[in-house]
Formats: structure tokens, sequence, C-alpha cells
């Protein structure tokens, strides 16, 4: 399982667009999968096309949100009934 916090990667994506391709800065944007790192480090020395890149990549099968949810005294029923009403995406 790969988790990753949006806030987290969105700002690795504007430090790197900025430098490489400032006019997409702000845009949406989905996240495919993930691939090898030694596939991942070719293509960061341009060594392979995006046709390439996305040939070796392993797509991602379902995509979740997660919510914090404070401890506040809930009790096992009540946060696996949020869990359930709030990751629609949840197949599991």
């Amino acid at each position: 399982m790969i988790i990753v916090k949006q806030a987290e990667l969105k700002g690795i994506l504007t430090a790197f667009c900025e430098q490489n391709v400032p006019e997409i800065v702000g845009n949406d944007f989905f996240v495919l999968g993930t691939m090898d790192r030694k596939d991942w480090k070719k293509g960061q020395t341009g060594e392979m096309s995006q046709q390439e890149a996305i040939k070796l990549l392993f797509p991602f099968k379902d995509a979740w949100d997660f919510e914090v949810i404070p401890d506040v005294g809930y009790t096992k029923e009540q946060v696996k009934s949020r869990s359930r009403n709030n990751h629609k995406n949840n197949r599991g």
C-alpha cells in the first residue's frame, strides 16, 4: 500500500513544475500509479520517453480518502460506521 498526503504531493509537484514546466503550475493532476525506482531514475535523466514510462507503470487499483478522526471517545462501531460512509471508493 502506498499512502501520500495530498498536500505533500502537491508541494513536491509544484516545486518540480516551477523549475521545469512553470506554465502548468496550479493545474489539476491525477496520480496513475507507481514504478520501480530504477525505471523512475531513468525517466528523471531523460533516458526514456513518456510512452515508455507509461508502459512500465503499475497502475493503482483503487484510491481512498482518509479522514483523521480525533480520539474523543468513539466506539469501534462508530469509527467503522464513519469509515464506511466516508470512503465510497473503498471496495474492501
